[in-house]
């Protein structure tokens, strides 16, 4: 069932039971957050006709999980917000089908993330300097 799934990548996540080379750092924060994601994913499966307690995961599909993306883009968001959500389930599906070899169709392989806008570049104080001067000295 969905639920036991997200759990057990949950403690993958805490590296339970991961190999020492396989472990990767995330924060509890970070953790927290992708359950927190993963069960918002879960219960909008519930609330659209899929009972994620009775049906196994396999059945989840390209389709259901389109509709998941299409409702969270359809949400007054941030760009950043939105892909936030979508990762930890793309990583979710990945987990089960490459590291659990679950034999299931991956719902989001090629998601497509919406483009966020870089952090804008700062100068340092000097160079603002230098650049605020040479701009004047025009």
């Amino acid at each position: 069932m969905l639920e036991d799934c997200i759990w057990m990548y949950s403690d993958y996540l805490e590296k339970v039971d991961v190999a020492f080379h396989e472990r990767k750092h995330r924060s509890s924060k970070h953790i927290k957050q992708t359950v927190r994601y993963l069960i918002l994913f879960k219960d909008f499966l519930d609330s659209n006709g899929f009972d994620t307690s009775k049906k196994p995961i396999i059945e989840i599909t390209k389709t259901m999980f389109g509709k998941y993306y299409e409702a969270e883009g359809n949400k007054k968001e941030s760009t950043y917000t939105f892909n936030h959500k979508i990762k930890p389930v793309k990583g979710f599906f990945s987990f089960l089908v490459d590291l659990k070899g679950y034999k299931m169709e991956h719902p989001c392989r090629k998601v497509t993330l919406k483009y966020e806008e870089p952090n804008p570049v700062s100068v340092s104080d000097n160079d603002f300097l230098k650049i605020a001067i040479s701009c004047h000295a025009r």
